[in-house]
């Protein structure tokens, strides 16, 4: 994070960098064309391999995804302005388990 903030020119030749960071770096430098890429990346992900990153098998990456989104919400394009992105969203959103651990963050509005 140190080197996109303070070098925003290497932003490319930081691929070390971790998911979260990179995706926080770029929502807080407008850089959401970027991110636009990366959930059209995901989407292919998806089309090709199922419902989940690991296909038919719901994986943490999932419920890293949807924590993601919810960064990501206010984007021109939304992670749920792709179809099999949103359809991934809707399933682990709608688990017990994680409806209670928002309940428990305070979290009133939409998760993602």
């Amino acid at each position: 994070m140190y080197q996109l903030h303070y070098f925003p020119a290497n932003a490319n030749a930081a691929p070390h960098m971790l998911l979260e960071e990179r995706l926080s770096y770029e929502l807080a430098a407008g850089r959401t064309h970027d991110l636009a890429s990366f959930l059209d990346v995901v989407e292919t992900h998806l089309v090709a391999h199922g419902a989940f990153f690991l296909g038919n098998r719901l994986s943490a990456v999932d419920f890293y995804l949807v924590m993601l989104s919810r960064w990501a919400r206010p984007t021109a394009q939304p992670p749920r302005s792709r179809p099999n992105v949103a359809k991934l969203l809707d399933t682990v959103t709608a688990l017990p388990s994680v409806r209670r651990a928002h309940e428990r963050e305070g979290i009133t509005d939409d998760i993602c």
